[in-house]
Parts: structure tokens; sequence; C-alpha cells
């Protein structure tokens, strides 16, 4: 199962696809390489994530 960690003001989420955003009617629609796509209702919102991983790869 694929989760998205999420940093908020309060300390991180850990949100597996199709949670809601706690306090919110957004659900976690997406989960991408570089990216999470929220929806409310008919609207989506696409958020880039930031590359946190040292190093890469070999």
């Amino acid at each position: 199962m694929s989760v998205a960690i999420l940093e908020t003001k309060e300390g991180y989420l850990v949100l597996p696809v199709g949670s809601l955003l706690p306090g919110s009617e957004a659900v976690l629609r997406r989960i991408e390489s570089d990216r999470v796509v929220l929806a409310l209702k008919d609207e989506s919102l696409e958020i880039a994530l930031e590359n946190t991983q040292a190093g890469g790869g070999q």
C-alpha cells in the first residue's frame, strides 16, 4: 500500500490513498513519485513533493 507522508504545522501525517485530510473534506486521490493529488468535490489540486532522499541511486 502506498502512503504519503505530509508535513504540517502540527507534525507529520501518514495517509494512504483514499484518506480524508484531517480537518477538511479533501481526499488524497493519487500518490505519484513527484506529487500527490487531492480532490474536493469536482476540483483537484496537485502538490509537488520535495525529494528528501540524501545521496541517490547507484
